[in-house]
């Protein structure tokens, strides 16, 4: 994991400097993933949203394992928020939970943390789909009641 770290942070330097679309990262998908994130939420909406489906994709293609750990997921769930994917974001934050939940009692201090920041992060996208003026309240109250959850989940 120490190659990956190095390479995702080569990969968010090359974001930083704007030569993102030009990442060339071995074969690491979670480096190159690493390097799309930022670029989720530099954006408008729509072009953020087609970026976090293309990295989802990365990570998540057809037939074959899912690939990450608890906190790329996170950061996925965390940029979907951001530009206010709310569906796309509680996706990510379940996958991320399911990775943490796999590791049982083996977790890492920093496994812990992402998995806290995944239920936050699950937590304020469903209070993202609570509409008001468009739903009945017994669907805000549910809706409510499973923020509660993840906010209960995160601490």
């Amino acid at each position: 994991t120490g190659t990956r770290r190095l390479s995702a942070m080569l990969a968010r330097l090359q974001a930083s400097a704007g030569s993102a679309s030009d990442v060339t990262i071995e074969d690491d998908v979670v480096a190159q993933v690493a390097a799309m994130i930022p670029q989720i939420t530099k954006g408008g909406a729509k072009e953020g949203s087609e970026v976090l489906s293309r990295a989802i994709g990365l990570l998540r293609p057809e037939g074959a394992s899912v690939a990450g750990d608890v906190e790329i997921w996170a950061r996925l769930g965390q940029a979907g928020l951001a530009i206010k994917s709310f569906g796309a974001a509680i996706d990510c934050c379940e996958q991320a939970s399911a990775m943490g939940k796999a590791l049982d009692g083996n977790a890492s201090p920093q496994s812990l943390y992402w998995s806290g920041v995944a239920a936050c992060v699950y937590g304020n996208s469903v209070v993202g789909l609570v509409r008001p003026a468009q739903q009945e309240e017994s669907a805000q109250n549910t809706l409510k009641q499973k923020a509660f959850e993840r906010f209960v989940e995160a601490a």
